[in-house]
């Protein structure tokens, strides 16, 4: 009933019913207004646009590691740990708040850097462990 009233896919309303439960037409209020906000922010995964509004207007979000590491889990399940969605996610909640320009590269940056340490790390450890087998 729910993707039929909503237009979205099964999946996409288990994935939300398990994760917001009883929350989940709080979570889906805003697309009322911007259908746009029903689409899933990338293909790979089930995470609706407007879930990624929701955790700034809702759930305290306040950068945008906030929300693809803390709010979603995308930096961790997405391949590229959610760096092909930035700019998408930056504008979504740019407007919530109340972000210039300046505030929201500065927000593209940080999460930039965040994953290219990460990764830097990894490696680090890849081959760390290669010597010592």
């Amino acid at each position: 009933r729910l993707a039929k009233n909503y237009g979205v896919s099964e999946p996409v309303i288990e994935h939300l019913l398990n994760r917001y439960g009883s929350l989940i037409e709080e979570v889906l209020q805003p697309a009322q207004e911007d259908g746009e906000l029903l689409e899933q922010i990338t293909p790979e995964l089930l995470y609706l646009k407007a879930e990624i509004v929701y955790a700034v207007t809702h759930e305290g979000a306040r950068s945008i590691d906030d929300v693809l590491s803390r709010r979603t889990r995308i930096a961790f399940e997405a391949k590229d740990q959610g760096l092909s969605v930035l700019i998408e996610v930056a504008d979504l909640i740019a407007p919530y708040l109340g972000w210039k320009k300046v505030d929201k590269n500065a927000s593209i940056k940080e999460y930039q850097e965040l994953v290219a340490r990460q990764r830097e790390m990894l490696v680090s450890l890849t081959k760390g462990k290669r010597k010592v087998s």
